[in-house]
């Protein structure tokens, strides 16, 4: 990243607007974000398969986006062939999607296990079950984001993890697509220090389940290229409206909103950033390779100028 502000012209807000493309700025993410909640818990209500209702609610999601991003673009050019359309299908299916399963598979089992050998040590669960479900979903949303949050920001700010990082940071543009560009190291590492405490904690397995739905939802919509607008929301939630700042090339605006839902512990430890203009200008300085041999190997041994 640079360490030096850019021109004006990367920063530019939205021209003034009316009608049903203002309305629309306004109410596409909260719109988006509950609608895609509500249809995967109708689906487990009515005894359909979680998994197949989840990836069908996400597909939907996607092509929503994909057209929006076509119709009300937060930046037209971000819609332009960048050459890494390959790479991003490749990390979102290799590393995000089989590498995260596996590693979440392997994380669930450990942790069982301690939870099961805990409760029969002690014959008490700390989670509490006791509390209505919309209730020990926000305390899951504070208590998953405090991992999340952790390993974001040590992705940052500890050389040997950025290198790995860098490669999703090395995108140019921001679309729906890029939202699983991420390197193997870099996935294991977020997986590790993110899912352990609520699952130590004894999250039921059903309210994890709907965590997980609410970040995949979150994370494809803070990459969306769609002129939305916010308000209130980039203070509590992880918006595309913060998001993209945390994409800038700009290290002291990039290593910014590192909250993968919620906004919380950014506002709490200072490191939430949201100036109230527009960004166009996202990447890293870091040297990335363009090839996807070369970021899967490159992060490993130290990218050289």
């Amino acid at each position: 990243m640079s360490s030096t502000i850019e021109t004006e012209a990367r920063v530019t807000d939205y021209p003034q607007s009316s009608g049903i493309r203002y309305l629309l700025s306004w109410i596409l993410w909260p719109g988006l974000l509950a609608s895609c909640m509500f249809a995967v818990i109708t689906g487990l209500n009515r005894g359909l398969d979680p998994v197949l209702t989840l990836f069908s609610v996400y597909f939907v999601l996607i092509v929503c986006i994909a057209i929006l991003e076509r119709v009300m673009p937060h930046e037209p050019s971000w819609n332009k062939n960048d050459g890494q359309i390959g790479n991003d299908i490749f990390h979102t299916i290799v590393n995000y999607i089989v590498v995260g399963a596996v590693v979440e598979a392997a994380v669930v089992a450990l942790i069982a296990k301690l939870v099961m050998l805990s409760t029969t040590l002690t014959s008490a669960s700390i989670w509490p079950v006791d509390w209505p479900v919309w209730a020990q979903f926000i305390l899951l949303l504070f208590v998953g984001e405090a991992g999340s949050y952790t390993a974001h920001r040590i992705s940052h700010e500890v050389p040997f993890l950025w290198r790995f990082h860098a490669v999703h940071h090395s995108a140019t543009s921001l679309y729906w697509l890029n939202t699983g560009r991420f390197h193997t190291i870099d996935v294991i590492e977020t997986v590790v220090l993110a899912l352990p405490l609520p699952l130590l904690l004894g999250a039921p397995a059903e309210l994890m389940f709907l965590f997980t739905c609410f970040t995949m939802f979150v994370g494809v919509l803070s990459h969306c290229n769609i002129e939305m607008r916010f308000g209130i929301l980039d203070w509590i939630f992880n918006t595309p409206g913060v998001h993209r700042w945390h994409h800038s090339t700009v290290i002291e605006e990039g290593n910014t909103n590192y909250g993968e839902n919620l906004m919380v512990y950014d506002v709490l430890l200072g490191t939430h950033f949201r100036p109230g203009r527009q960004i166009h200008v996202v990447g890293t300085d870091t040297p990335v390779p363009k090839s996807i041999l070369g970021q899967m190997i490159k992060p490993l041994t130290g990218y050289k100028e």
